[in-house]
């Protein structure tokens, strides 16, 4: 009883630290490109991945729509008098781009740099998330305090969008370390992206305006620029871990499934709803496993067995097993799977939804795990992997870089470039 209650514990814990999208935060480099991916997203279409009902935990549960004050009261807060801030945004827009010269160097490494042009781009999404989109007022002034000490709104938020330019130097620094390049190719695929994208939006004109209003680029070239930085980015994915990661190897993969929890199993699932006969029927199938048990060709008579008996349709459809974390399934049989080895059969494991009899199998690598299907993703163990180790490199890189900021980036106040969304 004591270890089963340390596992319950562990469970509970890591749920609080690590949920689905915090793991897949390892592949960022996307992500780290904020106004890109919003772009994008436009045109991607994202489907919803199917989640297995009779064996997903809390994670899955939506949230409530009400919504209320800190008050408490559930009481619509009024509107800020008088503020139409997508007006003020599209008066004032201009003003805050050309705070200084597109071309303004502003972070340096060497020969590279980061212009106020491809710096604004991620303070206008910083900013953004911060906002809710320019509809909110903010107290750039206002002091926040946290482990690194006091620091204003404004100082926060160029600090987070430095941070975010400082990776996409990182990103041609590491290109040219490791000698990666865009081919012709790669320039080609650029040109025809970008060609659609304008052709989707009615013409240049109607395409350099979004750029401008919804997502902070100075102008189509900063807009070309960011896109030819993502496609190396891609190259030099393909460089280290080959196409979708698949020459990372075996042993750093495995040791990432680890690290996050990730564990594999089958199941035979009797459900007890509207069947008072089910702990019979579970007894009967177990008595027919437990013989079997050290049989060479095990795994196959369970799969048989589970195919024919399983009550879960999610087991169905996957008949090589779930591939998961603890959190992303109910307690008891996650602390069932937990106990085991691979190769080794539960007993009776009872959750709200039944009866059930896992079997533990070696955790398959380029498998997607269930809380990255239910995000829409596919990316696989191997593939967030090598996200992981990535993130290590791309800190060597920053770590390698000798930066230099310009007297015009000490002299930016992001309250006076924002300085119409003042509260």
């Amino acid at each position: 009883m004591k270890r089963l209650t340390t596992k319950n514990e562990e469970i509970r814990e890591n749920k609080k630290r690590t949920s689905g999208l915090q793991t897949f935060k390892a592949i960022k480099i996307i992500s780290l490109i904020l106004c890109m991916a919003l772009m994008f997203a436009m045109l991607a279409a994202c489907g919803n991945g199917d989640e297995d009902g009779a064996l997903s935990g809390e994670a899955g549960e939506a949230a409530s729509d009400g919504a209320v004050n800190e008050d408490g009261s559930g009481e619509e807060e009024p509107e800020h008098p008088s503020q139409d801030f997508s007006e003020r945004m599209a008066a004032n827009l201009e003003e805050s781009m050309t705070t200084f010269g597109r071309n303004d160097v502003m972070i340096s490494a060497g020969d590279l740099d980061v212009t106020w042009a491809e710096l604004y781009i991620f303070i206008f999404s910083t900013v953004a998330n911060l906002t809710g989109l320019f509809e909110n007022p903010v107290d750039w002034h206002e002091v926040i305090g946290d482990a690194d000490g006091e620091r204003t709104v404004a100082d926060m938020v160029l600090e987070l969008a430095t941070g975010n330019a400082i990776d996409f130097l990182s990103y041609r620094y590491g290109a040219a370390s490791l000698g990666v390049s865009l081919t012709q190719d790669d320039l080609e695929d650029i040109d025809a992206h970008i060609e659609n994208v304008v052709e989707f939006y009615g013409g240049l004109e109607e395409f350099s305006i979004a750029l401008r209003e919804d997502y902070g680029f100075y102008d189509h070239e900063a807009f070309v620029n960011m896109i030819k930085t993502q496609s190396l980015v891609d190259a030099i994915l393909h460089e280290l871990y080959g196409e979708l990661g698949a020459s990372l190897p075996d042993d750093i993969a495995a040791a990432f499934a680890e690290r996050h929890g990730y564990m594999m199993a089958k199941h035979i699932l009797v459900m007890t709803e509207d069947n008072p006969e089910a702990r019979n029927e579970i007894d009967e199938i177990y008595e027919r496993l437990r013989p079997r048990a050290d049989d060479a060709d095990f795994e196959a008579f369970f799969t048989e067995m589970m195919l024919e008996y399983s009550e879960d349709p999610g087991s169905i459809r996957n008949p090589e097993g779930y591939l998961f974390q603890p959190w992303d399934m109910v307690e008891p049989f996650s602390v069932a799977a937990m106990d085991l080895s691979p190769g080794e059969m539960s007993d009776i494991v009872e959750t709200t939804h039944g009866y059930h009899i896992l079997l533990r199998v070696p955790t398959n690598l380029d498998g997607v795990p269930i809380g990255i299907a239910n995000m829409g993703q596919t990316h696989t163990i191997r593939q967030l992997a090598a996200g992981e180790d990535f993130e290590a490199i791309l800190l060597q890189w920053r770590e390698q870089m000798i930066l230099e900021f310009s007297a015009l980036y000490d002299s930016i106040d992001i309250a006076r470039v924002f300085a119409w969304l003042e509260a």
